[in-house]
């Protein structure tokens, strides 16, 4: 895939993601049988990947992503998105994430990221790995 390609298939997938009745089969239409993802140095399979989105799901009544910055060579992208959520409890929280993305057979590979609680409470510091 090209740099474009890649862009508009990154922001699907992130779309997918933040839909909360989203199904672990609608996910893994965008990731390769040997996905990896690490978040803070954590290492989640696609199994664990598809428990993290549940998990978070259940957590909130909302959840969108914005991109600020997306480079991509056609192989691998990145981005710095921010994830915004609203709790059940009605608490706000705010994540910074820096994330890497390899591509093999046009599907994420590998998705290397680094998140920062931006606003919300201590607890809420996981909610990028949480399963």
């Amino acid at each position: 895939m090209n740099s474009a390609e890649a862009e508009v298939f990154v922001r699907r997938m992130l779309s997918v993601f933040t839909k909360l009745d989203a199904t672990p089969a609608e996910f893994a239409v965008f990731t390769s049988p040997d996905y990896i993802q690490y978040v803070n140095g954590e290492a989640l399979d696609a199994k664990a990947a598809a428990a993290h989105m549940l998990a978070l799901h259940a957590t909130v009544t909302s959840l969108s992503i914005t991109i600020d910055r997306f480079v991509s060579d056609g192989r691998s992208a990145a981005t710095v998105h921010f994830a915004d959520a609203v709790k059940k409890s009605g608490e706000r929280v705010r994540l910074k994430v820096v994330a890497f993305y390899v591509f093999e057979n046009d599907r994420i590979k590998l998705v290397d990221e680094v998140t920062h609680l931006v606003q919300g409470g201590a607890e809420d510091s996981d909610l990028g790995s949480r399963r």
